[in-house]
């Protein structure tokens, strides 16, 4: 969001590119590369009338991370967490789904923020597949939480959501139903909030993942 001299508020999607890269040992270097691609979506207002009110919009410049075992955060915990999830960490969560979404439910305060903490460790690739299959069926304890078919990336790529409505805001996971990885996620107002209008996609993301020949390296295809 942004504000013109005015007092009039302007919103817009602004669009980032990730990437990062894991070695084929993850104890090695990781690099990350983050930037913004200068594709905006308006949500309130145009970008003339937010240049026509004076309305400022700042680029972030992000410069390239390097980091042994993907600690790209000082401070982070030894054994890894939801959002980063270490083989240690992973090991340690209850392999019973109603007990592991307890741990979830814990961890992250509950609700909504329950489906959040386990987007974290679903979109890092980290997670194997049972764990990840069993981290979905936790998710069915979730109260509140629906599944929606077809749901669409920013990509379009198609999936299976899972959703839940709280605070004013709907948080949703997109699945590939074939593997169960994460390819999005989709924030939605469920209530005006700020002049934008309730349904309208406040944030959205498309996740992918391959194998290249080495750190910095792009996919082929």
């Amino acid at each position: 969001m942004t504000t013109g001299a005015e007092n009039e508020s302007f919103s817009f999607l602004n669009e980032h590119l990730i990437e990062t890269w894991i070695p084929a040992d993850p104890n090695g270097e990781w690099l990350r590369r983050r930037g913004e691609t200068g594709n905006r979506k308006w949500v309130k207002g145009t970008e003339a009338e937010a240049q026509a009110a004076g309305a400022v919009i700042e680029e972030t410049p992000w410069p390239e991370q390097r980091a042994k075992g993907g600690e790209f955060v000082q401070g982070a915990p030894e054994h890894g967490n939801w959002q980063f999830p270490k083989p240690e960490f992973l090991a340690g969560l209850p392999t019973d789904p109603e007990q592991l979404y307890e741990r979830l439910r814990q961890d992250s305060g509950g609700g909504k923020q329950s489906l959040v903490y386990a987007a974290d460790a679903l979109r890092t690739g980290l997670v194997p597949a049972a764990a990840r299959a069993n981290l979905l069926r936790a998710l069915t304890y979730l109260p509140g939480l629906d599944v929606t078919d077809g749901a669409a990336d920013l990509d379009g790529n198609k999936g299976v959501a899972l959703g839940i409505s709280e605070d004013g805001e709907r948080q949703e996971i997109i699945l590939n139903p074939g593997t169960g990885e994460v390819i999005g996620e989709r924030t939605v107002s469920d209530s005006m909030f700020a002049g934008i209008p309730k349904g309208t996609v406040t944030g959205y993301s498309s996740i992918t993942t391959a194998v290249v020949d080495g750190i910095g390296a792009k996919p082929t295809r």
